[in-house]
């Protein structure tokens, strides 16, 4: 699998919904807002073509624990479910800018 394709998507999708949300996911005026974790397990979803996963995406990520759902994609698409648990962490000490910040400066899925 191209992990730096994986983030670059990951990337893109933190992008086009202009700021990342506490994890796992918010909702605001009817839009889900993704955390970088949620981005990374969103674009290794579309990546793989897991269209299972994709089609109950949006449930899930506003669902299930967020220690357990987005570790759980890593880990079925041959990521480490710890790095999972490691971005979310990341993601949740930070606020808006600092956070997206953050995102784009990462450097590689590991």
């Amino acid at each position: 699998m191209d992990l730096d394709g994986v983030l670059k998507k990951a990337k893109k999708i933190a992008s086009d919904q202009g700021v990342l949300a506490d994890s796992p996911a918010e909702r605001v005026d009817g839009r889900l807002f993704l955390c970088a974790g949620a981005c990374i397990a969103r674009a290794l979803i579309e990546t793989c073509n897991d269209t299972e996963l994709l089609h109950n995406f949006e449930l899930a990520v506003t669902s299930i624990d967020k220690f357990s759902f987005i570790p759980f994609v890593f880990e079925k698409h041959g990521l480490d479910p710890e790095f999972a648990r490691h971005v979310i962490a990341e993601n949740d000490l930070l606020t808006e800018p600092d956070r997206s910040q953050w995102f784009r400066s990462l450097a590689a899925l590991c």
